[in-house]
């Protein structure tokens, strides 16, 4: 977690090739539905590297970073397996509720007195 915003923090690393655009509409989608379904805003960090779809490197890409932990690389992730690894992060950093969700407040912090 980010220890200034309190965040999940994000790298994502792109190419110029057709996966990494898509992965980065993907990205767009998930942050979209943690602001307005969670109430929770990512700080996506996007580093585009000059490689193509001929670029022997771009078969890498894109590599998405959560927390430190690489959790996609050279294939396009579903908004599903982003939202899961997000939570996942999520969860590991502030702890869950009984039900297994991450408890938060209204700005995104753990409320320390009810972690299971």
């Amino acid at each position: 977690m980010n220890e200034d915003s309190g965040a999940l923090e994000v790298k994502v690393y792109l190419g110029i090739d057709w996966k990494s655009r898509l992965a980065q509409e993907i990205l767009s989608e998930v942050e979209r539905i943690l602001a307005s379904n969670y109430g929770f805003n990512v700080e996506i960090n996007v580093m585009e590297l000059p490689l193509g779809d001929t670029d022997p490197e771009a078969e890498n890409m894109p590599i998405i970073v959560v927390n430190n932990r690489t959790v996609v690389r050279g294939r396009i992730p579903s908004a599903q397996e982003l939202l899961d690894a997000l939570f996942e992060a999520l969860s590991s950093e502030v702890g869950e509720t009984l039900l297994g969700f991450p408890l938060l407040d209204n700005g995104g912090e753990a409320e320390e007195d009810f972690i299971v």
